[in-house]
């Protein structure tokens, strides 16, 4: 019963306003103290109208800020917003001899250009942990250099940029010590005070924060790795396949891309976000070397091509669009005049 009634109460005020609630500003020698109490109870009434709106209308007032440049996707989740992401995003050459290379541009110019999911994957070559295609064999498999000199990059970017969400997709595949190596890459970057850390490793895609929540609390970058993710020896680098499904990568057919099917997951992917792999590539001199398409960027990004995979894949999606389309060229074609139609409330 007391609930209910400080429910009404806040309902009441919250639509009548709480000019009664404030002591006018008389002049004697108790106005400094009236007017003390009356800006307390204004503080209050703001703070649990703040609370009010979030538990139980589901929106939330979050003054002067656009969440990654728009306005509304402060009281979106996270978990229903869809970001547009870089390939290997560390892998940069225009020189067309580079055939290891995923992006013209460097990782500052894709953040400008609206990239919100950096994706690259992580090799342990010595007691160094690299950002390398396939294998840091200098430039011909493409060697990015130190993982921690890009996380730098980044938190640079993020300091100037305080109302941007940020997402990293990391593979791990020599399975490398979550305490030993991958924690220091961000302690030593400072961006370990910005990481989100949930309550368990696996979140339903339908209870993530609010990007309005996750910048309001400082806790604005969320982390993803493929193999070895253990929430209880760091809690921000979290499971991917416990989050997220992917449909296949190293597609080499245009008619393959723009069909869909889960490829990764585990367990059920119903639930899940999950992240279509858009990117063409070609065989090498008719081997089994997989390389990126240059030639094939603007199709591939193009509007039609990107949404012809994703409405194929929300048929998978339960009727969602996908959280991420992971891209080659990002600077080429059309995929943020994309993210901007499934991102149209």
């Amino acid at each position: 019963m007391k609930l209910f009634t400080i429910c009404l109460f806040v309902f009441y005020i919250s639509h009548v306003g709480v000019q009664a609630l404030v002591i006018p500003h008389h002049r004697s020698g108790r106005s400094d103290a009236i007017s003390h109490l009356g800006s307390r109870i204004l503080d209050s009434y703001n703070s649990t109208k703040q609370w009010f709106r979030r538990k139980v209308w589901g929106r939330e007032d979050v003054p002067n800020m656009r969440c990654n440049g728009v306005e509304n996707f402060c009281t979106r989740s996270y978990g229903n917003i869809t970001f547009i992401g870089s390939h290997n995003f560390f892998a940069v050459s225009r020189n067309p001899l580079v055939l290891s290379a995923n992006q013209n541009v460097d990782v500052i110019d894709q953040l400008n250009l609206g990239v919100r999911l950096l994706q690259g994957q992580v090799h342990l070559e010595g007691d160094k942990m690299k950002l390398c295609h396939t294998h840091c064999v200098g430039k011909l498999l493409y060697d990015g250099g130190l993982l921690v000199d890009q996380l730098r990059k980044v938190k640079t970017w993020l300091d100037a940029h305080p109302q941007e969400v940020l997402t990293f997709i990391f593979t791990n595949p020599d399975r490398v010590d979550l305490r030993k190596y991958w924690k220091p890459q961000f302690v030593d970057s400072g961006l370990e005070s910005m990481m989100y850390r949930p309550h368990s490793g696996s979140t339903h895609r339908d209870s993530w924060p609010t990007l309005g929540e996750l910048i309001s609390s400082g806790r604005r970058v969320i982390a993803f790795l493929d193999y070895r993710a253990n929430t209880t020896e760091v809690d921000y680098l979290l499971p991917e396949f416990d989050n997220i499904w992917e449909t296949p990568f190293s597609i080499t057919e245009a008619q393959t891309l723009e069909t869909c099917k889960v490829h990764r997951v585990n367990g059920n992917p119903n639930g899940k976000m999950y992240m279509i792999n858009h990117s063409m590539n070609f065989r090498l001199l008719g081997t089994e070397a997989i390389v990126p398409s240059r030639s094939k960027a603007r199709t591939t990004n193009s509007l039609k091509s990107i949404m012809k995979h994703a409405t194929e894949c929300a048929k998978l999606g339960e009727g969602r669009w996908p959280n991420f389309v992971l891209l080659d060229w990002i600077d080429q074609g059309a995929p943020f005049e994309a993210a901007r139609l499934f991102n149209n409330p």
